[in-house]
């Protein structure tokens, strides 16, 4: 008769469970989805504490709908430390508070406003990538990470992008290793770094906004023009955008080339898809016109964003009543106080809603319809962008397909003998050999061999 799974009530008293959550609740969460299933509870009396995982499309769904009528609340989702250091920042607030706000950020990255961003990214990009040809040999990671923070004060803040803000790259990771040691008490260095970054950059770059007109190719100068947030509203949303984007984004960027360099089927389908597309689109201009529209490189892209961590892992809310989550085949009664965690990565990783999950394959994104998936694909949050998924997906996506489509104008080779290894205890991880490449140089079209100008030992 088949597979036939039976409805089940995971409530379950462990407290070796509940301390796997304070240690590394990541990779506690992937643990018990696979010990007890999509909706679990952990509990015990001489812990005091009662956790509930969900973790699945239907339970994401669910997880939105509870947040949306108060039932789960952001506050109290983290420790009041960690709260201190990032502000009342959107993804902190609940109720028409975040709605209202999300709504006028939104219309920073409506598709009209994309079209305005468009041609900045281009620019820098390839600008940035003419710039690596003149380096004998340099880190995929460090640079990429330099071309993306040019990318994002353009966009963002509508700064120069030019050499003279790339101390702050050092401020804002300042930031986040202290929002990672401010569980338990503040780290003084996010207060401290957070202060710099907004009085050094972001307030000078509101104050230009308002004196210049016509300002609408960056977020922040749309969103003066628009006049419907207020000063320290735009303070703190100029910074989390930042906070939030840059180090996902430029682990992203770098991991593109990791997949090209670990997974050799995948960079002969890359070379043969690079090879069809010159072929099918005469001229540079015109491959930049199709950018959304380029086939198996899109979907590599997408691919990469779901398989590569970049970001949170899960969302933290607190119950504020007792409430049933039931999908089709488990259900939990989540008590009043509890604080539920709604699983990302567990989602995008779920071997039941993901073919061979653990395999990298763009061919998964085929005909892929995103508002019929949005709480299975789950890379920047869940649900609609009008709740509480990410406001920048869209831009993100632009900028790393733009990446890529610069990559195809250029090969390269990844120096031999060096560690790709994902780095371990992070979310934003990239090879500890740091993707080390040389002989980077433009090629022509009809290059036989893409990426590499020689096959480099990936081991």
């Amino acid at each position: 008769m088949g597979n036939i799974w039976s409805f089940v009530v995971h409530q379950i008293t462990a407290i070796a469970d509940l301390l796997s959550f304070a240690k590394n609740p990541r990779q506690a969460l992937l643990t018990c989805r696979g010990k007890y299933g999509d909706v679990f509870l952990v509990d015990s009396a001489l812990v005091g504490t009662k956790i509930a995982g969900l973790c699945g499309p239907e339970a994401l769904e669910q997880f939105q709908a509870l947040l949306q009528d108060g039932t789960f609340v952001k506050k109290g989702g983290f420790p009041d430390s960690l709260t201190e250091v990032l502000g009342p920042i959107l993804t902190r607030l609940d109720g028409q508070m975040h709605d209202d706000r999300k709504a006028k950020l939104m219309e920073a990255f409506s598709a009209t406003q994309l079209d305005q961003y468009k041609p900045v990214v281009r620019r820098i990009v390839q600008v940035e990538h003419l710039r690596w040809v003149k380096l004998k040999s340099f880190s995929i990671v460090r640079e990429t990470k330099r071309l993306l923070f040019k990318v994002l004060l353009t966009i963002l803040y509508g700064l120069d992008d030019d050499d003279s803000h790339m101390e702050f790259i050092q401020v804002l990771d300042d930031y986040v290793t202290a929002v990672q040691q401010s569980l338990k008490a503040v780290d003084p260095r996010g207060p401290a770094s957070r202060a710099k970054f907004i009085d050094q950059l972001i307030a000078p770059a509101i104050q230009r906004a308002k004196r210049v007109d016509h300002t609408n190719s960056s977020v922040l100068g749309f969103l003066v023009q628009a006049g419907k947030m207020t000063d320290e509203e735009l303070t703190q949303e100029c910074f989390h955008v930042m906070f939030a984007s840059f180090g996902g984004l430029s682990t992203l960027a770098a991991n593109m080339v990791t997949a090209l360099a670990v997974f050799p089927p995948i960079r002969a389908n890359m070379s043969a898809a690079r090879a069809t597309m010159m072929q099918d689109v005469a001229t540079q201009e015109m491959r930049w016109m199709q950018l959304g529209q380029l086939g198996y490189l899109n979907q590599f892209v997408l691919e990469v964003k779901r398989f590569y961590n970049a970001g949170p892992t899960q969302i933290y809310t607190r119950a504020t009543r007792n409430v049933q989550v039931k999908t089709s085949i488990a259900s939990i009664q989540v008590p009043k106080g509890a604080l539920v965690m709604a699983g990302l990565e567990a989602t995008s990783k779920h071997p039941n809603v993901w073919v061979d999950a653990e395999t990298f394959n763009p061919d998964r994104f085929q005909g892929f319809n995103l508002e019929q998936n949005l709480f299975k694909f789950c890379p920047h949050s869940l649900g609609s962008t009008n709740h509480r998924r990410c406001a920048g997906e869209e831009l993100s996506t632009v900028i790393l397909d733009s990446i890529l489509l610069s990559l195809m104008d250029f090969t390269w080779g990844m120096v031999p003998g060096q560690d790709y290894t994902l780095e371990s205890n992070t979310i934003t991880a990239v090879p500890l050999g740091q993707l080390m490449v040389q002989n980077f140089k433009a090629c022509k079209s009809e290059a036989g061999r893409w990426p590499f100008d020689f096959e480099a030992r990936t081991s």
